[in-house]
């Protein structure tokens, strides 16, 4: 098979992506409907994170798990986004979680980071906690 027949097997690949994607996103619609009528929130910790073990069992070889699970965790978050959007405009606000504090505690502190070490990230984490910061990647 030469490239021009695997980009084009590629471009059917996508098309079939795009159909599948535009499908989940009605769906969750049809969640954020639901939601709207019970008054649940849009984020449950406990089902996205059955969900990406399921999604992951699904995947074969070590690389293919990793890279289902972020495809499927961006999903959520897509989804999550939409979900919100919904709401909002349902006049459905949800107060935001945040409280303002004057500083961040450095001592004692698990650091959760995104990325590998040594990344940008990473190196803000260690400058800002110290090199003893018990820091894990995410």
């Amino acid at each position: 098979m030469d490239l021009l027949e695997i980009r084009e097997k590629l471009d059917v690949v996508d098309r079939e992506i795009v159909r599948l994607f535009e499908e989940r996103m009605r769906l969750c619609g049809q969640v954020a409907e639901f939601k709207i009528e019970t008054g649940k929130p849009v984020f449950d910790a406990e089902r996205e994170k059955q969900k990406l073990a399921a999604a992951r069992a699904m995947a074969h070889g070590e690389f293919n798990e990793q890279a289902v699970t972020e495809l499927f965790s961006q999903l959520m978050t897509i989804s999550r986004r939409y979900q919100h959007r919904l709401l909002a405009e349902h006049g459905k606000t949800v107060p935001p979680e945040f409280e303002q504090v004057d500083e961040i505690p450095k001592k004692n502190v698990r650091v959760v980071f995104q990325g590998v070490e040594g990344a940008y990230s990473h190196i803000a984490t260690l400058q800002y906690f110290g090199d003893d910061v018990d820091a894990t990647t995410w």
